[in-house]
């Protein structure tokens, strides 16, 4: 008679990724890349910024 066999572990590792509000779900490669376009996005639009003149005061 043979003992109980043992059976296989399925572990499964966490999931990698952000939890968004809302329930949605993004995995760590596309938040990487969606994390790197914002940074571009945000350095392009720095390096073209000019401040507005101030209008000129009335004395």
């Amino acid at each position: 008679m043979a003992g109980p066999q043992p059976q296989a572990e399925h572990s499964r590792a966490a999931p990698t990724g952000v939890s968004l509000t809302g329930g949605s779900w993004l995995d760590l490669g596309l938040a990487a890349a969606v994390t790197a376009a914002v940074a571009l996005v945000w350095a392009h639009r720095r390096r073209r910024y000019t401040p507005a003149r101030s209008p000129p005061t009335c004395a």
